[in-house]
């Protein structure tokens, strides 16, 4: 059982960290976008999809991790 609880309380450190690349990345790309001339108006559309992408998958990546970090918890209550 010591295994598992590690196993699911690494897990939740990784997708709590892909979560928190996520967000930086989407962020330098928004403050990119605010910045004048540069990026080209005609890629400021895939820009925004691309931040869109990117904020969704952390927003899914840390719910995952909250789900791990609980059944981790779960299973440390039981031993």
């Amino acid at each position: 059982m010591g295994q598992s609880k590690t196993a699911h309380a690494g897990r939740a450190e990784d997708f709590r960290s892909f979560s928190r690349v996520l967000i930086t990345a989407s962020c330098f790309l928004f403050l990119g976008l605010l910045l004048p001339e540069s990026i080209p108006a005609a890629k400021q559309p895939e820009i925004l999809v691309i931040i869109g992408i990117f904020t969704t998958a952390s927003v899914v990546l840390h719910y995952a991790g909250s789900k791990e970090r609980q059944r981790a918890e779960e299973e440390n209550q039981q031993l």
